[in-house]
């Protein structure tokens, strides 16, 4: 949170994604941008919370569907974003939703 990161998020992150539960990356200026980043987020499937509030993440088509393979996620937050568009129903299933 905050730890002023800048340039592009790094790919990489997949190696942990036997055991990654928390990913945190709020207030920081990476950026992402399209396809590689959503394959990427859908394979780290042990996720319980994934916060990317304040970011550069850039999605033209809304919260990438990808979020949906994330079985185990508990909170998510990307709040001021660069997501735009419909949400699709794909995103999340009506069991992962809580209010």
């Amino acid at each position: 949170f905050s730890n002023l990161l800048t340039g592009e998020f790094p790919p990489e992150i997949v190696l942990l994604k036997a055991s990654i539960e928390v990913l945190d990356l709020g207030r920081n200026l990476f950026f992402t941008e399209g396809v590689n980043f959503n394959t990427v987020l859908g394979q780290l499937t042990k996720l319980k919370f994934l916060l990317f509030d304040q970011t550069n993440m850039i999605n033209l088509n809304g919260i990438p569907t990808e979020i949906g393979n994330l079985k185990s996620l508990e909170s998510f937050n990307c709040v001021a974003t660069r997501y735009g568009g419909a949400l699709n129903g794909d995103a999340f299933q009506p069991d992962q939703i809580n209010w």
